[in-house]
């Protein structure tokens, strides 16, 4: 596999996430919280990391989120972090 089609299902795989990225954003800012307390917004953002198996959170803490890789970009593909 060249880079130019990683590069390509990168790019595929950032568009469908497109859609539901503009939707997070919308709710974000109708109920935006203040300063540090992003508590809901860190449950968010967990919650996609998880639904597309990009990051397993190991914490969640009321100031953002700790995760961990679940994929990796090796020189011929993408593959699991063992």
């Amino acid at each position: 596999m060249t880079v130019a089609v990683e590069l390509d299902e990168m790019m595929e795989f950032a568009g469908e996430l497109r859609g539901e990225l503009f939707r997070i954003r919308r709710n974000l800012h109708q109920q935006p919280e203040l300063l540090y307390d992003v508590s809901r917004t860190s449950k968010l953002v967990a919650d996609l990391l998880r639904r597309q198996a990009i990051l397993e959170c190991i914490s969640m803490e009321p100031r953002g989120i700790t995760v961990l890789p679940i994929w990796r970009l090796t020189p011929s593909r993408w593959q699991p972090v063992l």
